[in-house]
């Protein structure tokens, strides 16, 4: 059976790089859903490759987090101070 997510990642892949394809991936979800109360409730689900060694999965979530922490320090937040 094929991994859907991974499936979806690779036809996003081959949109934004023809010629590569998918070898590892982790990926970091937020989800929210309505309790039995009406209140919201969130979670986080972590999605990685079947078989995937836990230091894949740790590595790409280090790269993943410092690939965000650096764009959101070279982001003008249009604060001159």
């Amino acid at each position: 059976m094929t991994d859907p997510i991974l499936e979806a990642l690779q036809a996003r892949l081959n949109a934004d790089r023809p010629g590569w394809y998918v070898r590892d991936f982790t990926a970091s979800v937020g989800v929210t859903q309505i309790g039995d109360d009406g209140a919201l409730v969130h979670e986080l689900v972590l999605y990685q490759l079947e078989g995937q060694p836990p230091w894949t999965t740790s590595a790409l979530l280090e790269w993943g987090k410092s690939q965000h922490d650096a764009s959101y320090d070279s982001a003008d937040t249009g604060d001159d101070d």
